[in-house]
């Protein structure tokens, strides 16, 4: 829990709104692409991995 608390409040909006727009271009894709069920899950998995890898960027970067 020690390392959540290192993340300041605009650390934590900055990852909201980038997972916001990632979801929304994810979104738009499916739309514009027919993307299947599976394809959108595995759009899904790879915005929370980048979410997680820059929350984890901010949190060692001191």
């Amino acid at each position: 829990m020690e390392i959540i608390q290192n993340l300041q409040a605009e650390d934590i909006t900055q990852l909201i709104v980038i997972a916001a727009v990632l979801l929304i271009v994810l979104f738009l894709a499916r739309l514009a692409f027919k993307l299947t069920a599976s394809l959108m899950r595995i759009g899904c998995l790879t915005i929370f991995i980048i979410v997680a890898a820059v929350a984890l960027l901010r949190m060692f970067s001191g």
